[in-house]
């Protein structure tokens, strides 16, 4: 809609590279995917209009909102 917010992704989808438990971002600190060789990789991704990713780094700062869960039923 105009005026709203995009949430937009740029990937490059013949970019090859490897994955290292350092680069992921994740309270975890490692990954069972460690020493693959991945094809596509995330370049840029905007989130409401704000830099979440750039230039495959994760940008300064949280993203999003908090989202609350209640119970429906």
């Amino acid at each position: 809609a105009p005026g709203a917010y995009a949430d937009l992704a740029l990937v490059d989808p013949k970019s090859q590279w490897e994955v290292t438990d350092a680069a992921m971002a994740s309270k975890c600190g490692w990954t069972p995917y460690a020493g693959r060789t991945l094809t596509g990789r995330v370049v840029h991704t905007l989130v409401r209009g704000t830099w979440a990713v750039r230039d495959g780094a994760l940008a300064d700062g949280p993203h999003g909102q908090m989202v609350e869960f209640t119970n429906l039923g």
